[in-house]
C-alpha cells in the first residue's frame, strides 16, 4: 500500500500528537470530594507546556501557565464551611474539566491497621445504622497502596520495590 510505511507511521504519530496531549488534574481530585475549610487548597495537574490554565471555584478565578515539564499548580485561597455542593472548573485552550458536588468542610484522615478498611456494608448493624446516621455530607475516600488486599502470599518484586522506595515512607 505505502512505499515507506515507517515514515507514514511517524507522520501519523506527529500529526495527531497534539490531540493526545490534554489537560489533566491529579487523580486525588474528583467529583464528590471535600476540601478543607479555612486552609489554602493546592490544585495541580498536567497539560500542554506554555498554555494558560484557569481554575474557577466559588466565584473566584485563578490563573497559571503550564511549565515546560507539563506540570501546573494553582493555590486557591481559604474558603469557609460550605455544605452546599459546588463546582470546580479547570480550563486550558479548548479543554475543560468539571468537578461537581464538592463540599468545603473538615477533612479527617484515619490511619491504622487493616481493620480501618473494614467495609461498613459487612458490619452486622449496617442496615439500621445506614438509615439512622443522619449525615448526608459524610464522604469516604478509598485509598490504594502497594500490597493492599494481598494476604498470606509473597509480595511480587514490583510491590517490594514500591514498598522499599524512599518516597513511600
Amino acid at each position: 500500500m505505502y512505499k515507506y510505511p515507517f515514515f507514514f507511521v511517524v507522520w501519523l504519530g506527529t500529526a495527531f500528537a497534539p490531540a493526545l496531549c490534554q489537560l489533566s488534574v491529579s487523580t486525588i481530585f474528583s467529583d464528590h470530594m471535600v476540601l478543607q475549610r479555612h486552609q489554602p487548597v493546592k490544585i495541580w495537574g498536567k497539560g500542554i507546556p506554555e498554555l494558560k490554565v484557569k481554575v474557577k471555584f466559588l466565584g473566584r478565578q485563578y490563573f497559571t501557565t503550564i511549565a515546560k515539564d507539563s506540570s501546573w499548580v494553582i493555590m486557591m485561597k481559604p474558603s469557609p464551611y460550605q455544605p452546599t455542593p459546588q463546582q470546580l472548573t479547570i480550563e486550558s485552550a479548548a479543554q475543560l474539566i468539571t468537578l461537581s458536588d464538592i463540599l468545603i468542610g473538615d477533612v479527617w484522615f484515619c490511619f491504622g491497621q487493616s481493620n480501618m478498611e473494614f467495609p461498613l456494608e459487612r458490619e452486622l448493624y449496617f442496615p439500621v445504622e445506614k438509615n439512622t446516621c443522619g449525615d448526608d455530607l459524610l464522604r469516604i475516600y478509598p485509598t490504594d497502596y502497594p500490597g493492599k488486599n494481598i494476604f498470606a502470599q509473597i509480595f511480587s518484586s514490583k510491590i517490594l520495590h514500591e514498598l522499599a522506595h524512599p518516597p513511600f515512607f
